[in-house]
């Protein structure tokens, strides 16, 4: 996930052109490639901020991004909150254990 993903390295390898591969791949999973890319490098990212021993400047190079502002701006479309302040409220946020 890392590497930089393009639609025409992504449909070279599936023997398809550009078109036919973004329709196949939205039909079964439900996004277009690029925008499932996306959501698993912002997964990546959050499981890294949860880890809590990681600046977001770091976290944004482990998954994949290349741009800090573009992770923030991403991040914060999906989860509602920079990646800074969801690593704070995890922070803050009470453990609680089952008895």
């Amino acid at each position: 996930m890392r590497e930089n993903l393009t639609l025409d390295q992504l449909s070279n390898k599936a023997c398809m052109s550009k078109a036919q591969f973004s329709r196949s791949f939205k039909k079964v999973l439900g996004t277009s490639p690029m925008e499932y890319i996306l959501d698993q490098r912002l997964n990546l990212a959050a499981n890294y901020l949860k880890q809590g021993n990681s600046q977001v400047q770091e976290v944004c190079f482990m998954p994949g991004f290349n741009n800090v502002t573009y992770l923030i701006r991403a991040f914060k479309s999906r989860f509602g909150k920079t990646p800074k302040a969801f690593q704070k409220k995890l922070a803050f946020t009470p453990q609680f254990t089952c008895l």
